[in-house]
């Protein structure tokens, strides 16, 4: 970890206005401010050369962020923009989602462990539909809840761009989760989607068990740490021969053994799926047995973590 602090990013930054080679800036875990980080966002007005820049766990907050926006407003460069852990709320969000409607160039925005609420949420929201760029949108640990949630999933509607999205740790509950679950059944440009920690439940589970039996797009999903339960199994099953999903993280689930025996059916069929995540699930040796048994049929999968699970010399 280094110092630098905003004397020493305003000294970047006057080197940014005249320099034509620096593609990449890595300023994380330091200690400059809204003052230092402006200072850089003004050069960006210029610059033509620098594509990746990373501030990463610094003390931006909402002023910084507006800096940057103005700039993402005029540059033709920058790729991808790491803004988690700076004390970002719904303002910043805002100046930023703003920026996102006129951008052609950026494709990566990194806007996790920030304080973004259901402002910041709807407003990125509603500039995507018409955003030709970003493929990777990151807003994990935020407070995006359930109403932010229903607005982002009508935007991957019509959204035909994004890749790569992680709502992870925003409470999004049953109502989000059933909101994303209609996106899948239409949406074909989502390949990778993380919602860990998000209180979705059974419910929630069973309904975007739903929406990937008719989903051809994503490739990775993570849902670890949902109280989903034996649901769970119901998820694998869903992972039907129009399925592409290789990778599933249902870690932390309280899957217990009526979920692990409907995993396993799941398994049997399933032709894609290469990498599988039960870690510390309440699985019982009834229950590894039951797996162990569709591996004997399964052709795919590579990787299966069943540590921290209840299995004695049986289930090994």
């Amino acid at each position: 970890k280094n110092q630098i602090d905003d004397s020493g990013c305003e000294s970047i930054a006057k080197a940014l206005k005249v320099n034509s080679t620096l593609s990449q800036l890595d300023r994380r875990e330091n200690k400059f401010s809204r003052v230092g980080f402006s200072a850089i966002a003004l050069a960006l007005h210029t610059n033509s050369a620098l594509a990746q820049l990373h501030v990463d766990d610094n003390q931006i907050d909402d002023d910084g962020s507006m800096a940057i926006a103005e700039a993402l407003k005029v540059n033709k460069n920058l790729t991808r923009l790491d803004l988690d852990a700076n004390r970002i709320g719904d303002d910043g969000c805002c100046a930023i989602a703003t920026a996102l409607k006129t951008n052609v160039t950026l494709k990566y925005l990194e806007l996790g462990d920030n304080k973004i609420g259901v402002i910041g949420a709807t407003a990125i929201a509603e500039a995507l539909p018409t955003n030709i760029s970003l493929i990777h949108l990151c807003l994990r640990y935020n407070f995006v809840y359930e109403k932010g949630c229903v607005d982002l999933a009508k935007m991957l509607h019509t959204n035909r761009t994004l890749t790569h999205f992680n709502l992870s740790g925003n409470h999004i509950g049953v109502g989000g989760a059933v909101a994303l679950a209609e996106v899948l059944k239409h949406n074909t440009a989502l390949t990778q989607l993380h919602l860990t920690d998000n209180g979705i439940g059974p419910e929630g589970g069973a309904a975007l068990a739903e929406g990937l039996k008719l989903n051809r797009s994503i490739v990775s999903l993570a849902l670890d740490s949902n109280g989903i339960g034996a649901v769970c199994g119901d998820i694998v099953q869903a992972l039907g021969p129009q399925s592409r999903v290789e990778v599933l993280e249902l870690y932390d689930n309280n899957i217990g053994i009526a979920g692990a025996h409907r995993i396993a059916l799941g398994l049997q069929s399933n032709k894609v799926l290469r990498e599988l995540d039960l870690w510390s699930n309440g699985i019982s040796d009834e229950g590894c047995v039951a797996i162990a048994v569709a591996l004997k049929s399964n052709r795919t999968l590579e990787h299966l973590n069943l540590a921290a699970n209840k299995l004695g010399d049986e289930g090994c």
